[in-house]
C-alpha cells in the first residue's frame, strides 16, 4: 500500500512527486528500471518514483518515470514519446552537470556550466581603460552585428576579439 499522499483521490502531478523526491528522501525514491533488456543510453538516467508503503518496501509510483540527479519527474506509459526525455536526460547528464553552479529560485533548478569546465582557469586584472574599451566594443557588436553571415568574418567580434587578446595583461600572462 502506498502512502496517503500517493493514493488519495486526488490525482497526482510530476512537481509533487519531484518535491517529495527531493524533500522526503526517507519516504520517496528513484528506483532503478528492472528490465531485462538493455537500456538505451539516455534511459540510464531515469528510474521510477517510488514511496515507501507501510511494509517499509518502496513501490513504484506507475505512470511516471524521474531524473535520478535532479528528480526532475515526467508523465510515461506505452503511448508516451520519449522527445522530452532524451532532451532531458542531455541537458540533465553526469557531464553536464559535473562541473555546474547550482542555483536554486523557487523551487526552478538552474545549471549554468562555469568557465574552469572548459579550460579558462587563468583569471586576469584588467585596468579601467582596457575594460570600458572591452565593454564599448562588445556593446557595438551586440547592435551593430546582430546578423552576420559568417560569424569569423563579422567585424564586430573581430574588433572584440584582437581588443580581448591585444592587452597587455593578457600578452604578459597575467
Amino acid at each position: 500500500m502506498i502512502p496517503n499522499e500517493i493514493s488519495s483521490s486526488t490525482p497526482l502531478k510530476s512537481e509533487k512527486i519531484r518535491l517529495l523526491l527531493k524533500h522526503e528522501p526517507k519516504k520517496y525514491k528513484v528506483i532503478e528500471n528492472d528490465s531485462s533488456s538493455p537500456l538505451l543510453d539516455w534511459w540510464t538516467t531515469f528510474g521510477y518514483p517510488a514511496a515507501l508503503d507501510e511494509n517499509n518496501v518502496f513501490q513504484r509510483i506507475t505512470g511516471y518515470v524521474s531524473c535520478f540527479k535532479c528528480f526532475g519527474t515526467f508523465v510515461y506509459g506505452n503511448n508516451s514519446g520519449t522527445t522530452r526525455l532524451k532532451q532531458h536526460a542531455v541537458k540533465c547528464s553526469k557531464a553536464a552537470c559535473s562541473s555546474s553552479i547550482t542555483i536554486e529560485s523557487s523551487d526552478l533548478l538552474l545549471r549554468q556550466s562555469t568557465l574552469a569546465r572548459h579550460g579558462f582557469k587563468k583569471t586576469i586584472k584588467l585596468n579601467e581603460n582596457d575594460l570600458d574599451n572591452i565593454k564599448k566594443l562588445s556593446a557595438l557588436w551586440v547592435c551593430q552585428d546582430t546578423r552576420p553571415f559568417s560569424t569569423l568574418e563579422d567585424v564586430g567580434l573581430r574588433a572584440l576579439a584582437h581588443e580581448l587578446t591585444s592587452a597587455p595583461e593578457v600578452k604578459a600572462g597575467g
